[in-house]
């Protein structure tokens, strides 16, 4: 399944504490990013490492797989700690690297994430089409004794 990643997902990851603080620091500066331009351009990112993988079938904009938004919200944790008057743990950091290495992984198809089943799969549709077709010059009698 693909979705969009949402404040709830971040909540997994950063305490509310820490998301109403990260949304407090916003000074409405241009440029400075809110919580849903956050997890908006984290999905781009990771939306990169997909599409580096051609055998992936790419869901809607703003969408990724089900099963990388955990790693994205490890990743966009320390974002959120950055922004705060305090350090970002020795264990954040790891995630974040962790999760960086995940994503690499689906790059390289190291790791296969699900494509995207939209009308057209739901419908029994393909992305192939037959291109041209010649009629086959072997027969059951050339081939015999081969």
């Amino acid at each position: 399944m693909w979705r969009e990643p949402i404040e709830d997902d971040l909540r997994l990851s950063v305490s509310e504490q820490e998301l109403g603080a990260y949304a407090e620091a916003a000074t409405g500066a241009p440029g400075e990013e809110n919580t849903a331009g956050m997890l908006a351009r984290g999905a781009n990112f990771v939306r990169g490492y997909i599409r580096a993988n051609a055998a992936v079938r790419m869901g809607p904009a703003g969408t990724i797989p089900d099963s990388l938004i955990a790693p994205l919200m490890d990743y966009l944790c320390v974002d959120v700690i950055k922004r705060l008057p305090v350090g970002v743990s020795d264990e954040r950091k790891e995630s974040r690297r962790q999760a960086i290495s995940t994503f690499k992984d689906v790059a390289a198809g190291k790791f296969a994430v699900a494509d995207f089943e939209g009308d057209d799969a739901a419908n029994g549709g393909s992305n192939a089409s037959l291109v041209s077709s010649a009629p086959s010059r072997f027969t059951p009698e050339n081939l015999a004794g081969l």
